[in-house]
Formats: C-alpha cells, structure tokens, sequence
C-alpha cells in the first residue's frame, strides 16, 4: 500500500463485503411487517393437465431414431484461437 488512503479504502471495502452477507433484522415497527401485503394470502397457479413433450428428432429412413450428434474437439481451430492470445502472454509477461 501506497499511503493511508489506500489502507482505509481496503478497509472500507472489506467491510462491505462482510455486511453484504448478513441478513438485517426486521424491526417489528417498520412499514414492511405493516404492510398489507405481507398477511396476503400466495396466489395458487390453476390446475391443467401435464402436457406431452414432443421433440424433433432425426429419424432415418424407415423411422427409427438416429443418434445424438456431439460436437468434437477440433484441435486445428483451438490451436488458430489460442495463438494470438499465447503470444500476448509470451512478449507481455505479468
């Protein structure tokens, strides 16, 4: 750290993260525990019926599915992706 200033900005922030993960305490006279929306009853969704899935699948000729297609691992395209940021890293070291 550079001077003072620095110190109590990381001191600051350190205890804003502790705050952010305690839950405040609701105080009995407060407008949220008075509200008229707190006593009011869940809205319950309407009843239907389960629907089917039904999925485009491939079939193949004589109507039988055919497998999932999964993508592969193309090592060309990852080496031309990851070259320019390599050498960034190489000539620039951190």
């Amino acid at each position: 750290m550079r001077n003072t200033a620095d110190k109590f900005l990381v001191a600051l922030l350190c205890l804003g993260a502790a705050s952010a993960f305690q839950a405040p305490a609701v105080m009995p006279q407060s407008r949220i525990a008075q509200s008229r929306f707190v006593e009011a009853a869940p809205a319950v969704p309407e009843r239907v019926a389960p629907a089917s899935i039904q999925m485009n699948w491939p079939k193949d000729a004589d109507g039988n599915p055919l497998p999932a297609q999964a993508e592969m691992f193309d090592p060309i395209y990852i080496a031309i992706a990851a070259t320019p940021w390599l050498a960034l890293l190489v000539t620039n070291p951190f």
